[in-house]
């Protein structure tokens, strides 16, 4: 898909290229507009037409902008050569949308890429979705069969049950699945969060059936099997690439603070033993807000998410604590807000909490 949106929007060089920068720039800003928005991430129900609005608000957002430049150095005629261009490649990247997905549902039609898959809770829904995916092969989704703590539910009538829901990794493995579907009777909200963060289900796709899938559902769901709608479940942004960028910056910072910051401030040994700490890589500027290992143990026994906040380095500052959740508060809230955070860290959500930090810090001077 990417590729012919590629050829789609540099189309206009083939007839006219004297606007060669302004279409390549146009050509990328769409995009990376595209990209960010999702529209390249592969899809269950493949529809031209319910991509067309995102896909128009996009190129026109990259259109403005590109042709407000190409106005300001070539004046009203160029930019009317510029939308013309414009529209011409915007209707090639809709038809070759439809073209390739089209090509797409095809193949999956007649057994080429489709995935295997495991369902999450064996209920009248999970039978109902094996039942849609087993009738409608262009879904590319092959259910294998599910997992439940009950092997007696109505999705047995259609795909067999091949274990507990706590034995997923090892199934998910043994059949090769590719894809989770998780289903509202699925189990608990921290059960799920441990069992997809396994390292065979973090290997799979997850889509998961919002518990009110009956209603309209804002933000809209991007993906639907029939007339159910689901959303895709993302690896928490906290993996290995982001960890080592993340632990420059925590190095790099408070080395600064240490060489230059620190001698003017009179800083207390306190702080600096803690800075020291983060540069030797046992703790972060940002993280989960540190604990006694006595403590964290008996507390795991009783809360299911809190033993899952230590997929992240403690920090001296985190959102639980600019939350106001550090003092006599609800452990098991501390740690949604945890395990929130690493689910959806990114390099501006530890700027935003080390900003707030700072300033709740000098509102208490």
């Amino acid at each position: 898909m990417l590729s012919a949106d590629a050829l789609a929007l540099l189309s206009p060089l083939l007839t006219d290229a004297r606007q060669l920068s302004a279409t390549v720039a146009m050509a990328g800003c769409s995009l990376v507009l595209l990209a960010t928005g999702g529209r390249y991430r592969e899809r269950l129900h493949l529809s031209a037409l319910d991509d067309l609005p995102a896909i128009a608000s996009r190129l026109l957002v990259a259109t403005a902008g590109v042709a407000t430049l190409v106005g300001l150095r070539g004046g009203p005629s160029a930019v009317a050569t510029f939308l013309e261009n414009c529209a011409t490649a915007a209707v090639l990247l809709v038809a070759g949308r439809a073209a390739t997905m089209r090509l797409i549902r095809w193949r999956r039609e007649r057994g080429y890429g489709v995935r295997r898959t495991l369902m999450m809770g064996g209920g009248p829904l999970a039978a109902e979705l094996a039942d849609v995916l087993d009738n409608h092969p262009g879904y590319g989704l092959a259910v294998v069969g599910f997992v439940d703590d009950n092997r007696d539910r109505p999705a047995s009538d259609v795909v067999p049950w091949l274990g507990r829901l706590s034995d997923v990794d090892s199934v998910v493995r043994n059949i090769g699945a590719d894809v989770l579907i998780v289903t509202p009777d699925a189990g608990t909200e921290c059960a799920l969060l441990d069992l997809l963060r396994t390292p065979q289900c973090l290997t799979c796709d997850v889509f998961a059936v919002p518990r009110l899938y009956h209603l309209h559902i804002h933000p809209t769901p991007i993906d639907r099997i029939g007339p159910v709608p689901v959303v895709r479940v993302l690896a928490p942004n906290l993996s290995r690439p982001w960890r080592a960028i993340r632990r420059a910056v925590d190095a790099g910072v408070c080395g600064l603070a240490l060489a230059v910051l620190l001698p003017f401030v009179g800083a207390s040994r306190r702080h600096r033993g803690r800075l020291w700490t983060v540069l030797r890589g046992g703790m972060s500027l940002v993280g989960p807000h540190p604990d006694r290992p006595d403590h964290i143990a008996s507390v795991s026994n009783r809360y299911e998410c809190y033993r899952l906040r230590g997929r992240a380095r403690a920090g001296l500052t985190g959102l639980a604590q600019i939350s106001a959740l550090n003092g006599h508060v609800s452990t098991h809230d501390r740690a949604r807000y945890d395990n929130y955070y690493i689910e959806n860290w990114s390099l501006w959500l530890d700027v935003k909490i080390v900003v707030t930090a700072v300033a709740h810090a000098i509102g208490r001077r």
